[in-house]
């Protein structure tokens, strides 16, 4: 269990360094832009995307704020933050699930420390190029966490349920072949007498 913690914990670090490599990038360094424009002149953006427009922090979403390319980055970006915690709160939970059992201490457990992760990352921000920090990333990055974490659980009660069939079955045929010996030794106890 010690070793199998440890590959868990060893997993859970490198996420976190590869979080914190991805935010210590300059926005400039990760421009999708010149790559997506080629993919989306492809697809009638404006039929498909054209009534969408909100406010994300100071930002204007939409697709005459952005452009097409720079829409579909936007959606992106989101999507990967969204992603990034809901692998980090999947391996948190594995980590410690081998040492806190109970779902209802372990998930509020798992859910603030990746809260807290986001905050500091999103400070971390602060001092890199380009970067702005959002509570909405915040709240994005938590609600990422939070999915994965519902992802775990639906594993693991599914996990749970396949191994008590499992077991229900293995019984069931160990029962099958006492009750066939039996028989099998009582035929043969007859022809002996």
């Amino acid at each position: 269990m010690k070793a199998l913690m440890a590959v868990y914990a060893i997993g859970l670090a490198g996420w976190m360094l590869v979080i914190f490599a991805f935010s210590s990038q300059p926005l400039s360094k990760q421009d999708m832009k010149p790559w997506l424009a080629r993919q989306v002149a492809k697809i009638d953006m404006e039929r498909w995307f054209g009534g969408v427009r909100f406010e994300y922090g100071e930002l204007t979403v939409s697709l005459q704020s952005l452009g097409p390319a720079g829409f579909a980055e936007f959606f992106i970006r989101k999507a990967s933050h969204f992603a990034e915690y809901a692998v980090l709160a999947s391996l948190l939970y594995l980590t410690l699930r081998l040492r806190v059992r109970k779902a209802v201490v372990l998930l509020p457990v798992v859910a603030v420390l990746c809260l807290l992760f986001a905050v500091t990352d999103e400070f971390h921000q602060a001092g890199v190029a380009g970067r702005t920090p959002l509570p909405q990333d915040v709240l994005l990055d938590t609600t990422g966490a939070c999915f994965g974490l519902l992802a775990c659980q639906l594993a693991a009660r599914f996990g749970a349920a396949r191994r008590r069939r499992r077991a229900r079955r293995a019984q069931g045929e160990q029962r099958e072949q006492r009750e066939q010996g039996a028989r099998a030794y009582g035929r043969s106890e007859g022809r002996i007498r």
